[in-house]
């Protein structure tokens, strides 16, 4: 499918543009491995988050994101949802996205199920309570928190 077909597609998702070229380039990574994830799959994990991190438009939460909830190999996803939660405990955040995610993965065990556990977690927690106007009253975590920026 050509750019001018997958763009009017994709137009309900803003920036249809630019991110029809960022589709088009992580498929075009899928086909050199056939479209085939069990040949993914058997790629190191360095390898393949390297590969992922060159494509125009993936950077580390998407390459991520990717490895753990679709090729199912055990990276640690660090989103604003995290950043604001630790932030809000008084915990120290690094500011780069690498740093952090090298301090969970030091942190918990590696294994895919338990950093999508975690992940998935902190979505919850921060779709829910934890968001840019916090719902404190209802946050289970509500006398654990130090509510740092709020």
């Amino acid at each position: 499918m050509d750019l001018d077909e997958l763009a009017p597609l994709i137009r309900p998702s803003g920036y249809y543009n630019q991110k029809a070229i960022k589709i088009k380039a992580l498929t075009a990574w899928y086909a050199q491995y056939r479209f085939d994830i069990a040949l993914v799959r058997e790629q190191q994990f360095d390898k393949l988050r390297s590969e992922l991190l060159a494509i125009k438009g993936v950077g580390g939460e998407t390459a991520d994101v990717i490895l753990t909830y679709a090729i199912g190999k055990a990276s640690f996803v660090i989103d604003a949802y995290a950043r604001r939660i630790f932030s809000r405990f008084g915990l120290t955040v690094p500011k780069s996205y690498e740093s952090f995610r090298d301090m969970m993965q030091q942190t918990i065990a590696s294994d895919t199920k338990t950093y999508a556990y975690y992940h998935g977690l902190m979505v919850e927690h921060g779709q829910r309570f934890c968001k840019k106007r916090p719902i404190c009253e209802e946050c289970p975590l509500f006398f654990e928190c130090k509510k740092f920026g709020i």
